[in-house]
């Protein structure tokens, strides 16, 4: 009797991997059954024996060092093995072409790429950097398949947003705790010597901070009659020239008393008052407390001084 060969038609999968991912691939199982046809009596162990991968750069099928870009679809190719005598007891087809070897496609995906942004410090009042910069934290040990090169961008045409500042970038937003975020737009991002295409890229934003201005007092006058029990007369508080920005409405509150071991307290002794003179460095404020809906913008610093004059007493003779 006459045995005639059974078909069998099989295809070759494409396959992917991921750019820099060096894994190899197992090529075995990438193939299925085609129109129907299959193994029969009882034949089993069939498998593809890959010969090349075009994706594979540097390397070979079970070592791979390098891949290829992204962008473009390679090929890979196979031989059907794992079954004695099969061509002599089947009609064998590869993606339709009678044989044992075909290709497939090999491609290669985006590698994840996730850029953080650097934080940025600024003082309430003052919209330069004083910490910080705009630009990227370190991201060379994120880099696959040996890549190197730097990236970068443009802050003034690449910034989309900073919540730290407002009015068009000509003012800080207030002091807040946590404080803001900046961002760049995904269009931003410049390369030299390496190829941005191979990656799939997000940006973390980067935290912008405002931190309080450091305001002062003027320096305090206070006035008292020589011999008077009614205690000294001291001026309102008031800050520096300057101090105060935006024309925000901040103002200060405390006690002004008597400075301990100052010039005037080591005169005055016992009695109700120094002798007629002007004594410096002899004022101090307690318990001194910013007030105003934008006081947490400002930091009190600085110990307030200030001046008594003791002025002669009023004496009539009859």
């Amino acid at each position: 009797a006459i045995i005639d060969k059974a078909n069998l038609e099989i295809s070759l999968k494409d396959i992917s991997r991921v750019y820099g991912n060096l894994d190899s691939k197992d090529y075995s199982k990438a193939w299925e059954y085609k129109n129907g046809t299959k193994l029969v009596n009882g034949d089993s162990g069939l498998f593809v024996a890959a010969t090349e991968d075009g994706a594979i750069k540097e390397g070979t099928l079970t070592d791979v060092k390098k891949t290829q870009n992204v962008g473009n679809d390679y090929t890979w190719k196979g031989n059907l093995s794992g079954i004695a005598n099969l061509e002599t007891n089947y009609n064998v087809k590869v993606n339709d072409k009678e044989g044992l070897t075909g290709s497939a496609v090999s491609k290669v995906t985006k590698a994840k790429l996730n850029l953080d942004l650097n934080d940025v410090k600024r003082t309430y009042g003052d919209t330069t950097i004083t910490e910080g910069s705009y630009g990227l934290k370190n991201y060379q040990d994120k880099l696959v398949n040996g890549d190197s090169g730097t990236i970068s961008f443009d802050p003034d045409k690449g910034k989309a947003s900073d919540g730290g500042l407002i009015a068009n970038g000509t003012k800080t937003n207030d002091v807040k705790e946590g404080g803001y975020t900046w961002s760049i737009s995904d269009d931003a991002l410049t390369s030299s010597g390496l190829d941005l295409n191979n990656y799939e890229i997000t940006i973390g934003n980067g935290k912008s901070y405002i931190t309080p201005k450091e305001v002062s007092l003027k320096d305090l006058t206070a006035s008292i009659v020589y011999g008077s029990i009614d205690g000294i007369h001291a001026g309102d508080l008031s800050f520096k020239d300057g101090d105060i920005v935006y024309g925000d409405d901040v103002t200060v509150s405390g006690n002004v008393a008597i400075r301990e071991n100052s010039t005037y307290a080591n005169n005055k002794d016992n009695r109700d008052t120094a002798d007629v003179g002007n004594y410096d460095s002899s004022l101090k404020v307690d318990n001194a407390k910013l007030k105003g809906e934008k006081a947490g913008n400002y930091k009190l610093v600085g110990d307030a001084n200030g001046t008594i004059t003791v002025t002669p007493a009023q004496l009539h003779v009859h």
